[in-house]
């Protein structure tokens, strides 16, 4: 923080990893499924104490038809909870838990 500054939060809500990337597959199984994947390793953030992890996301869908598509949807599959830095709003880190969850999506 530099001197004579007014920031409350100090360095703490400017701590990032230091490197991010996201690797993506999309894959058409057929014409009416789909199946997709996500990586995404992420370092460290010292300062919240958050380790460098794998985060890896699925997604299997079903479009029967041009208006419809149905998929199952599943994120952080390897860890069942995690800390995350989610915003300048946060100053500490918060949970997140894996996230299996069902969409369904309709088009006018």
């Amino acid at each position: 923080m530099a001197p004579g500054s007014r920031d409350i939060y100090g360095p703490l809500t400017r701590e990032e990893p230091r490197s991010q990337f996201k690797f993506r597959s999309l894959y058409n199984l057929s014409r009416q499924w789909q199946f997709d994947t996500s990586l995404y390793p992420v370092t460290s953030i010292p300062v919240q104490e958050i380790p460098s992890r794998l985060r890896i996301d699925t997604r299997l869908g079903w479009r029967p038809n041009r208006k419809h598509d149905l998929s199952i949807v599943a994120q952080d599959l390897l860890d069942q909870r995690q800390l995350e830095f989610p915003s300048e709003l946060f100053v500490y880190a918060v949970p997140v838990r894996r996230t299996i969850l069902l969409r369904w999506t309709v088009r006018f």
